[in-house]
């Protein structure tokens, strides 16, 4: 099984910024939907089940994240330790 290569800061940063727009167009449209501004939606399930999934990528993301920043803190500690002993 070939090697993946690292995640960059740069992937995660695009990651992140493309979050963030998705969540301001979504947020300016549930507002509108909420309210009764919307046009009949050609297979609603669909269109949810999409948007579902796209939620679970984006909080398995940001759990990989926490994960990442507890082993970086955890590392830092270690470190620390052992170099005060030497």
């Amino acid at each position: 099984m070939p090697k993946l290569r690292n995640v960059t800061a740069h992937e995660i940063a695009e990651a992140v910024n493309a979050a963030e727009d998705v969540s301001a167009i979504c947020t300016g449209i549930v507002g509108r939907v909420q309210q009764g501004y919307c046009d009949e939606v050609d297979e609603p399930v669909t269109v949810a089940s999409s948007l579902l999934s796209a939620s679970r990528s984006l909080a398995d993301l940001a759990h990989a994240m926490l994960i990442k920043g507890r082993l970086q803190e955890q590392k830092a500690t270690l470190e620390r330790t052992l170099r005060s002993r030497s």
